[in-house]
């Protein structure tokens, strides 16, 4: 049986390239040949599984096809599965994660009917997007980079379909919204990934989560940071709504925000990110001036704080934990919608200094600004209650907390953080910079900016909220 396992593979293969080969001479474009064999190629799992079951000549088979992927593609032997450009590295990878998944199947059995539905949805997904992306010029607009959007559709149609088949067929216990869920990571996971790494991301992140599926249950708690992540990191990439340190830093933090709440700790991170996005927004609305693009420290100074509450309850689970995630949460939420909707206030008060100021100066509170503050605390804890996760006194605290954080921060910022003027045209200023020239220190501390004054008051409302949680619960 093994040595008809190495013939049928070594022959199918070949006639896989043969095939392509012949297409490629007569006429048919080599975008199309490489994706036609990439489809063909994934027929090599059911062929290997079928003689050789999951033994160490799979593996070696997987190594011998990535291998002369690899001298094909440095020597440019073979033009019909060969690719130009960034993407010219993508068959070997392809050899390389079948290669990997073979291997850790020998190590966890388990693995290898997810490791063959991951290399079909690999083969028949991407080859589909890459086919009728390139095909269909017409009304097929380009959603994220080259990627279009009937490629995308025709991958992620293709991808349930293969899935669903390869369940069929092996009696996977797989639940038909299960199959949605793994089809669309592996879209987006193809939409996310270039340079042909897609052949590495898609088969790894399919393979995990059916795996998952199949042997812990409880994944489905964590189903929306699985499959809403990419579309953030699309987004804000896309968007510049953050630079690449902050995109590297936030997905940090969502990790280890998500890994100890699951679907509520990332809800309440997208709420953060989309209402500060919104109120950005409206803060640049009828101006020249563009929405902040937030780097790594304006991500940590947010959302370093609940993090470490969020490590705290996953090492030890204590409402406590929760209740100062919340009050930091809200506290982050609602001073960027009192910055961002009361920059639409004209009128500006210093509470602390008790004088008028401009708008947008830090330190300057307004009914408007005040109201959005409120909204913004409260509705971090209206999540935890949708989740039924603490009980109403509790949420009390934390909303409580989350207001006072967002008060001190406005303290802070009239008393602490600097102030600054500038000679040439006279302008009170948060910046060293000013017209390009120095500007002068007036008041507060050099080295405490917006940034430091925002990561002090989302300590203070974390801080606050478990001193009144031990003193009123």
């Amino acid at each position: 049986m093994i040595l008809y396992g190495y013939l049928a593979s070594l022959l199918y293969g070949g006639l896989c390239l043969a095939l392509g080969l012949l297409l490629y001479k007569l006429g048919m474009n080599k975008k199309y040949t490489r994706k036609l064999v990439h489809i063909l190629v994934g027929f090599e799992w059911v062929i290997l599984h079928h003689f050789m079951g999951n033994s160490i000549h799979f593996l070696v088979v997987c190594l011998l096809f990535t291998g002369l992927l690899f001298i094909s593609h440095v020597g440019h032997l073979m033009p019909m599965i060969s690719s130009e450009g960034e993407n010219s590295s993508g068959t070997v990878y392809y050899g390389v994660s079948m290669s990997v998944m073979a291997l850790v199947s020998l190590f966890i059995p388990e693995m290898m009917l997810p490791f063959g539905a991951a290399v079909m949805i690999t083969s028949f997904g991407d080859g589909s997007s890459g086919i009728f992306g390139q095909l269909i010029k017409k009304k097929n607009p380009r959603i994220f980079g080259n990627k279009t959007l009937i490629g995308t559709l025709a991958g992620f149609f293709a991808s349930f379909a293969s899935l669903y088949l390869f369940a069929l067929a092996y009696e996977m216990p797989l639940k038909l919204y299960e199959m949605l869920m793994v089809a669309l990571l592996a879209v987006l996971l193809e939409l996310m990934t270039g340079k042909g790494l897609d052949n590495l991301s898609v088969p790894f992140g399919s393979l995990l989560l059916i795996y998952a599926f199949l042997y812990f249950p409880a994944v489905e708690n964590y189903l929306c940071p699985i499959l809403l992540t990419p579309i953030v990191i699309l987004v804000a990439s896309a968007k510049n709504v953050l630079t690449r340190g902050g995109i590297v830093c936030a997905v940090i933090v969502d990790i280890v925000i998500s890994v100890s709440f699951g679907n509520f700790g990332f809800l309440a991170l997208l709420a953060f990110l989309v209402l500060g996005v919104l109120s950005d927004k409206v803060k640049s609305a009828g101006t020249k001036k563009k929405s902040e693009c937030r780097t790594y420290f304006q991500v940590l100074a947010n959302s370093a704080p609940a993090a470490i509450c969020s490590l705290f309850y996953c090492i030890r689970p204590n409402p406590i934990m929760l209740v100062a995630f919340l009050a930091s949460m809200g506290e982050a939420l609602a001073d960027t919608l009192a910055s961002g909707i009361g920059a639409r206030d004209k009128h500006v008060f210093d509470l602390f200094r008790m004088k008028k100021c401009e708008v947008g100066v830090s330190g300057g509170m307004s009914v408007l600004g005040t109201v959005s503050a409120a909204f913004g605390a409260s509705l971090m804890m209206l999540l935890g209650y949708l989740f039924d996760l603490l009980t109403v006194p509790q949420l009390a605290i934390g909303a409580l907390a989350a207001f006072l954080g967002c008060i001190f921060d406005s303290f802070l910022g009239s008393w602490v953080q600097g102030k600054y003027r500038c000679e040439k045209c006279g302008a009170m200023t948060e910046r060293e910079m000013h017209c390009s020239e120095k500007t002068t220190l007036v008041r507060g501390l050099r080295t405490v900016d917006n940034d430091m004054v925002n990561l002090f008051s989302n300590i203070f409302a974390a801080v606050v909220s478990i001193a009144a949680y031990f003193l009123f619960l």
